[in-house]
């Protein structure tokens, strides 16, 4: 019979992090870094709502599911939107239904964005699926150049022709595919930062929480799980950077970012074009590049995991609140008039980045 039991990170025992580690080490479908224990290790040691239920089958942890918990007692991925996987490590034993899960975890309910649809559970609570994408280097760089070309794609060659038009204009291009410097991150969080507010996005780095666990990941690596600093230079200037999350073979991009003057030679594209040539001689076989449509990613990729979005929830006022808040902006957002509505989104935006981020 399965038992759930509900504890802190900072509860749990060697052995139990230890069964964790070698779960996550053992299934396949769990190989992205934001499975490894030492990423919830990470965010619990910059936040405080940071919890884990247990699965054990007789006195033996068989599973863990780690989430954040809300002031509104609603559940949500560690690290929140910065997470591009999440879900159980391990195995659900004799549970047939999430929501025992969410019971057993006190939750109202629980978010979830970067689902894999192969955590069979959680299928009746999703609204939509799609694929995360993937570099395949299984079989080396020249074989992966070669399968995008038979897809039809020209990304690779004309990003070749820029590469190429750079170095005469500018200067040869060098790649640090690993770097500790500090003004390599810095600058990446500087661009990173002008990227988000000239879309008009939230700027993560304002939320003190992620600069520090950024800075946390970075100060304590592990053989397991690590994060990759990658810098593009042209001449002696930087021009691209990244920063990704490593865990056994697969090196996942997580922030990437250029100088917006080099806009016109592709750099973020040559950065990952440049990374993906080491890695065959570093042991990555994929680099993930998370979801999403954009042209870049499609030109360069394969479709990876399916990944479901959804919200699994459960009679309670928290969820009548957010439904009641919920029904409010798109009141405020589709039914009315054009001005009116975009002067609602401006009111609503900092609370959906509160919401999302805090």
């Amino acid at each position: 019979m399965t038992n759930i039991r509900l504890t802190t990170p900072q509860g749990l025992t060697p052995r139990e992090w230890e069964a964790w580690s070698t779960l996550q080490l053992a299934d396949p479908t769990l190989v992205s870094p934001y499975f490894r224990p030492e990423f919830t290790q990470a965010v619990a040691a910059v936040r405080s709502d940071v919890e884990v239920a247990i699965l054990s089958d007789e006195n033996e942890p068989i599973g863990f599911f780690p989430f954040q918990r809300s002031r509104l007692n609603l559940g949500k991925p560690v690290g929140g939107k910065l997470s591009d996987y999440h879900g159980l490590i391990g195995s659900w034993g004799n549970l047939t239904d999430a929501a025992e899960l969410m019971r057993a975890c006190g939750l109202a309910g629980w978010d979830f964005d970067h689902l894999p649809t192969s955590q069979t559970p959680f299928q009746p609570y999703a609204q939509s699926t799609a694929p995360s994408r993937w570099m395949n280097l299984a079989q080396g760089y020249e074989a992966y150049v070669a399968e995008r070309r038979a897809a039809g794609t020209e990304a690779i060659k004309r990003a070749g022709q820029s590469m190429r038009k750079l170095a005469r204009e500018k200067g040869e291009l060098r790649l640090e595919a690993d770097t500790t410097s500090t003004h390599v991150f810095q600058q990446l969080l500087a661009w990173k930062s002008e990227q988000y507010r000239r879309t008009g996005l939230a700027d993560l780095f304002s939320y003190p929480w992620i600069r520090q666990l950024l800075e946390h990941l970075q100060a304590h690596p592990r053989p397991y799980f690590s994060t990759e600093l990658s810098a593009l230079w042209c001449g002696d200037r930087l021009i691209a950077a990244m920063l990704s999350l490593r865990s056994r073979h697969m090196l996942h991009a997580w922030f990437p970012a250029y100088d917006p003057e080099f806009q016109q030679y592709a750099p973020g594209l040559t950065l990952f074009l440049k990374l993906a040539e080491t890695c065959a001689d570093r042991g990555f076989t994929v680099i993930d590049l998370g979801k999403g449509d954009e042209r870049y990613k499609l030109s360069i990729t394969t479709p990876g995991p399916s990944l479901a979005e959804g919200c699994l929830e459960r009679a309670s006022l928290a969820v009548f609140v957010r439904k009641g808040w919920r029904t409010t902006r798109d009141l405020w957002t589709t039914a009315v008039g054009k001005r009116t509505a975009t002067n609602a989104a401006g009111w609503l935006q900092p609370v959906r980045n509160w919401l999302a981020h805090s």
